[in-house]
C-alpha cells in the first residue's frame, strides 16, 4: 500500500511474474544419473517424463551400463517386433475364445531354455560377480559357470583357496559352517526371453549338512532358501541349488549350478499323530517348467487358465504320495530279499 500527500492510500502496482527459463535436457548426462536418479527425475512431472521418453533416456542409460554390439541390438529389435506381433495375435485368439468362436486348448508351459537366468554371487554382502546365463536340461537344470569363474578367478581369493584344498572330512557334521562357502549367498532370477517377465527363484545360503561327489575332486554343495517358493493347500514348494565344483591344488574350478524344486507336504490337519503322505520329494523337470510359466504369467487364450493351473498344482499332491509309496514298497521288498 502507498500513502499519497492527501492522505489517501492506493495499492502499489504488482510486478509482472518472471518468465521461467526452460533448462534443456542434456542426453549425454543421462549415463551419469543412474537408475534411481533417472526414475526420480521421471516422477517430477508429466512434461519432464515425456521429454525423457522423447530423448530415449532409458535406452541411453541401458547402452551406457550394458553396452551391446550392433548385432545384439539388431537381434533385440527383431525379438521386440516378434513379441509385439505375438501379443497382438494372442489378444485376437483370447477374444475368439471369449466369444465362443474356438474351443480353448490346454496350457502349453514354457521350456527351461525359454528363460535367461540372472545369477549373483555375494561374499559377506559384497557382490563378487553377476551376469546372465543360459542353461541346459540334461536330467537337471544346469547353468554353466565357466564365464563367471574366468572373470573372477584371479581376484576371488576365498573361493580359490577353498577349491585348492579337499573338502573337510567333518563338513556334514558341523565343519561346513566354518568353511568359506558359509559366507556366500547365491541369488537367481529367471527372465522369460519373449517378454522379460521375471521370477525370483530366491537367495540361497549353504546347507552345511549336505554335500555329495565322486572322489575328492568333483563335489556338489547344496544351497537352500529360507523362504518357500509357493504355498499351496496341501504342500509348499521350495527351490534349492547344487554348486558343482572341482577341487585341485591349482585353485580348482567353478563348474555349474544345478537347480531343483522340492515339494514338501503341509502338516496333517486334525490328529497330530497322523503321518504325512510323503516327505520332501523332488519335482520333475516338466513340473518345474510349469511352475516357472505360472509365476512368469500364463499367456494363453483361455479365460479359465488360472483355474486350470491351480488344478494342475493340486494334482501334484497325489502324484507325490503315489511316488513315495512306491519307493517305500521297493525299499521294503529289497530289505526282505536281503534277510
Amino acid at each position: 500500500m502507498v500513502r499519497t500527500r492527501a492522505g489517501a492510500t492506493t495499492r502499489a502496482p504488482t510486478a509482472a511474474p518472471a518468465s521461467t527459463t526452460a533448462i534443456p535436457l542434456r542426453p549425454e548426462l543421462v549415463a551419469l544419473i543412474g537408475v534411481q536418479g533417472l526414475g526420480r527425475l521421471a516422477c517430477c512431472s508429466a512434461a519432464l517424463r515425456e521429454e525423457l521418453r522423447d530423448a530415449k533416456a532409458w535406452q541411453l542409460l541401458a547402452n551406457a551400463t550394458m553396452p551391446r554390439s550392433k548385432r545384439e541390438m539388431a537381434i533385440h529389435a527383431e525379438r521386440d517386433a516378434a513379441a509385439r506381433v505375438r501379443a497382438y495375435e494372442l489378444r485376437r485368439r483370447l477374444a475368439d475364445v471369449a466369444s465362443g468362436k474356438v474351443e480353448p486348448q490346454a496350457i502349453r508351459p514354457n521350456k527351461f531354455a525359454d528363460f535367461t537366468y540372472f545369477v549373483r554371487f555375494e561374499e559377506d554382502g559384497e557382490v563378487i560377480w553377476e551376469g546372465d546365463l543360459k542353461g541346459s536340461l540334461n536330467g537337471n537344470f544346469s547353468l554353466p559357470l565357466a564365464e563367471a569363474w574366468s572373470a573372477t578367478r584371479a581376484s576371488w581369493d576365498g573361493m580359490r583357496d577353498f577349491l585348492g584344498a579337499p573338502t573337510p572330512s567333518n563338513f556334514t557334521t558341523g565343519g561346513g559352517a566354518n568353511t568359506y562357502l558359509a559366507r556366500l549367498r547365491i541369488t537367481v532370477i529367471a527372465m522369460r526371453d519373449e517378454d522379460q517377465a521375471m521370477v525370483s527363484l530366491g537367495s540361497f545360503e549353504l546347507d552345511n549338512h549336505l554335500c555329495a561327489g565322486s572322489g575328492e575332486q568333483k563335489m556338489m554343495y547344496m544351497f537352500r532358501t529360507r523362504i518357500p517358493f509357493m504355498f499351496l493347500r496341501d504342500f509348499l514348494l521350495t527351490p534349492m541349488l547344487w554348486l558343482c565344483v572341482t577341487h585341485d591344488e591349482q585353485g580348482g574350478t567353478l563348474d555349474s549350478i544345478k537347480l531343483g524344486l522340492y515339494q514338501i507336504p503341509s502338516p496333517p490337519r486334525g490328529r497330530q499323530t497322523q503321518r504325512a503322505p510323503y516327505r520332501s520329494m523332488p519335482c520333475a523337470s516338466d513340473q518345474v517348467e510349469f511352475m516357472l510359466t505360472f509365476l512368469a504369467g500364463i499367456h494363453h487364450p483361455h479365460h479359465n487358465a488360472h483355474q486350470e493351473a491351480m488344478e494342475e498344482f493340486e494334482s501334484w499332491h497325489d502324484i507325490a504320495a503315489r511316488k513315495f509309496e512306491a519307493i517305500r514298497q521297493e525299499t521294503r521288498a529289497a530289505m526282505q530279499r536281503m534277510e
